[in-house]
């Protein structure tokens, strides 16, 4: 069960499980904001100290250092709140990591992998274990008929291999 804990405008689930390689992912994101807030913030000091500095400029960092603070903010938490899901290398049941081929019953068929909601980027085939797919096929095993349920659609697929 997971508990909301409020911070500033953003609730957070009290833990999220991800992979290995998600966890290595955020961290990046989080070194990669830390960096442009360094150089935001340095550019910013730089520009008030001109004389002849463009006020749109000086509003414009602002509101980025102030954007990048509460990024940065955000990933921390979301980071200490973050474990590592232990993923068994070889499973006929479908858990997060799990590569998974689905044939849909009219024949056209997806290959998925089961991410956590962090992780989840559907245009490189990463689906979230929150979403109707994901929850469909968690746990499942090997020739599972599964029905999605969207809220356009209704979908059934059967799972062909998990890897």
């Amino acid at each position: 069960m997971m508990r909301k804990v409020k911070n500033m405008h953003t609730v957070v689930p009290k833990a999220y499980q991800v992979s290995k390689e998600g966890l290595e992912t955020l961290k990046e994101q989080l070194a990669g904001y830390q960096q442009e807030y360094a150089e935001m913030r340095a550019r910013l000091i730089e520009l008030r100290q001109l004389k002849d500095a463009e006020e749109y400029d000086l509003i414009d960092d602002a509101i980025r250092v102030t954007y990048l603070q509460e990024k940065i903010q955000q990933m921390k938490l979301t980071l200490a709140r973050c474990k590592v899901a232990a993923v068994q290398a070889k499973s006929d049941i479908v858990q997060l990591g799990s590569r998974v081929k689905l044939v849909h019953e009219q024949g056209k068929e997806l290959e998925c992998q089961l991410v956590s909601a962090l992780e989840a980027d559907p245009s490189k085939g990463k689906i979230s274990d929150q979403s109707p797919l994901g929850q469909a096929i968690l746990g499942k095993m090997m020739n599972a008929l599964v029905e999605v349920v969207a809220p356009r659609s209704k979908a059934r697929y059967r799972i062909v291999s998990i890897a």
